[in-house]
């Protein structure tokens, strides 16, 4: 039991692969479709895709330097053509082929993959920077820089 554990030292908090893991089998693996929706809903708002305006140079010259390359490799690896704004509009309105591309990609992906994309996802606030680090185009170091 939980008191148990606790006094052997075993604490679930301290173990973030076991809780993914847990998450996998638990959640996922019964209906990955909830999973996929819910990623699927910050394309709309992925931070990877908003851009700040001119007047804001250094901002906008690090968001070049991180997001182009992923919004350029995501472009080619799923033969999209993603939406990016530097305006204040609250959801990028992307193709029906773009979000079917992007969505296939997820449903067949396993369910230990779906879990960190999940996870990832959630994290950055953007799909595209988690799809690009499950996909091992960026390191986790680039990840947190983006």
């Amino acid at each position: 039991d939980a008191q148990t554990d606790t006094r052997k030292g075993i604490e679930p908090i301290t173990m973030p692969l076991m809780t993914l893991v847990s998450t996998c089998i638990d959640q996922i693996q019964p209906n990955p479709n909830i999973i996929i929706r819910n990623c699927m809903k910050y394309l709309p708002t992925d931070s990877a895709l908003f851009f700040t305006s001119e007047s804001d140079r250094l901002l906008l010259s690090k968001q070049k330097q991180y997001y182009s390359p992923i919004i350029r490799w995501a472009n080619k690896n799923f033969q999209i053509k993603l939406e990016v704004t530097d305006g204040m509009v609250s959801r990028i309105e992307h193709s029906d082929e773009t979000i079917q591309k992007i969505a296939s990609f997820l449903e067949n992906m396993d369910s230990y993959s779906l879990a960190a994309l999940q996870s990832v996802t959630y994290e950055c606030k953007s799909l595209l920077i988690a799809l690009a680090y499950i996909s091992r185009y960026i390191s986790l170091d680039q990840v947190i820089a983006a």
